[in-house]
């Protein structure tokens, strides 16, 4: 019998989709299922002390492009939280809602931990942070579904004028007397820091990840983790749209 090479296509085309994908170039978010602690971006109307629970500094926090909107500065956090990582890596990064708590925010000398909505296996990490009051040296853990866990540290730098940022000059507002300053410097500013998972744990679930700030006085946050999954992840899902295109071409 002979088949057609067309009704494979479209398999193909997935094959080369997900080839890409594997290949690392790109980090895509991951949904935080808990571990927020602090909402210390202003959003929507009304004041920035009515619309976050603490400062990020000692007096200011971020705000969204809606909350600049309103009182006409300009600036602002992308309105959807989308950020395309401007820095030329392309990593995309997903803030959590600004009227919830957005931020592992570990003032001094305190720890927290985020925990993965959909545990899984990865080849790299990446994680959107900054610190406030000057540079945080952060310890980071990572714990995996089979008990596993690999350990480091983070140089997390100041929101101020530091190099290679995902986002910049996105303006800040005191949180009582709601002044906005920062865009002229193109400040404040977020960063990118990068985990390459050891080969040994790639095949295991990546549960959570936990942080402790080793800095006193200086307020580190972090706002959003992406990721590269496990290729033979893409693999497995690749199998399966690559089966079922085939059987629907053989009922067409």
């Amino acid at each position: 019998m002979t088949t057609s090479l067309s009704r494979f296509l479209p398999a193909f085309a997935l094959a080369a989709v997900f080839a890409t994908s594997a290949s690392g170039a790109i980090l895509v978010p991951q949904p935080v299922s808990a571990g927020f602690n602090e909402d210390i971006v202003a959003s929507g109307t009304g004041s920035a002390a009515a619309n976050t629970s603490t400062t990020y500094d000692r007096f200011r926090v971020l705000y969204s492009e809606d909350f600049a909107n309103a009182s006409t500065y300009g600036g602002g956090l992308p309105a959807n939280g989308f950020i395309t990582s401007a820095n030329g890596s392309g990593n995309q990064y997903q803030l959590a809602d600004y009227t919830q708590n957005n931020a592992l925010l570990m003032k001094g000398q305190t720890s927290g931990a985020l925990t993965f909505q959909n545990p899984d296996s990865f080849t790299q990490i990446g994680l959107l942070a900054a610190s406030a009051e000057g540079a945080s040296n952060v310890s980071f853990t990572l714990n995996f579904a089979g008990g596993g866990t690999q350990s480091g540290n983070l140089a997390i730098a100041d929101w101020w004028n530091g190099a290679d940022a995902v986002i910049q000059g996105v303006g800040r507002v005191h949180r009582t007397s709601g002044v906005f300053d920062g865009l002229a410097s193109n400040n404040p500013r977020l960063y990118e820091y990068i985990i390459d998972v050891d080969a040994a744990l790639q095949n295991e679930s990546l549960v959570s990840i936990s942080f402790s700030n080793q800095t006193s006085g200086a307020n580190a946050a972090i706002f959003a983790v992406s990721a590269i999954p496990e290729p033979s992840t893409y693999a497995a899902l690749f199998g399966v749209l690559a089966a079922l295109f085939i059987l629907r071409r053989r009922r067409a």
